[in-house]
């Protein structure tokens, strides 16, 4: 099994997207090849398992791949929500005044989670700093509203409970 984890990896390492020298991505599948941050759709969940397989494996490109998706997400990060955008149908929500959703596949849920999945392998002062604002956004607005896993309080909790809150 770790074979095909570790074909899988490679994949996604060849695929990568280098954005600049300290930034690389993976264009979404939702028509306009966009970077994403998040764990659904977004660099999140590609670097939170790329990690992973990292502490399994000790192949440093992974990791390193991981830290340079981690460093695009904090590009996205606005203090003025304590959020991180999320850049599908982003022209949209401003020209409405939306705000960034509080989700866990996009937003301050979904970056707090990956975090704490990966602090002690890659334990950052970003990372812990990034962690508390994802923590204090979810208690603010995350929760309240749907039950649902991806869009509600419950994907939202699952934020809390990762991080012992």
């Amino acid at each position: 099994m770790l074979s095909i984890a570790i074909q899988c990896g490679e994949h996604l390492l060849k695929n990568a997207i280098q954005l600049n020298d300290y930034h690389i991505g993976w264009s979404n599948t939702n028509g306009d090849g966009s970077v994403l941050t998040g764990m659904a759709h977004g660099n999140a969940g590609i670097a939170w398992a790329l990690t992973k397989l990292y502490e399994e494996t000790h192949i440093v490109p992974l990791r390193d791949y991981a830290i340079q998706a981690f460093a695009y997400e904090r590009e996205m990060y606005s203090p003025e929500e304590n959020n991180w955008f999320d850049l599908r149908h982003r022209q949209h929500r401003m020209q409405q005044n939306f705000p960034e959703p509080v989700n866990w596949c996009h937003g301050a849920p979904s970056i707090g989670m990956a975090r704490v999945k990966i602090y002690n392998i890659i334990a950052e002062q970003k990372t812990g700093i990034e962690i508390e604002r994802a923590i204090e956004k979810t208690l603010q607005e995350g929760l309240g509203g749907s039950d649902c896993l991806c869009h509600g309080a419950m994907g939202n909790i699952d934020l809390l409970l990762l991080a012992n809150i």
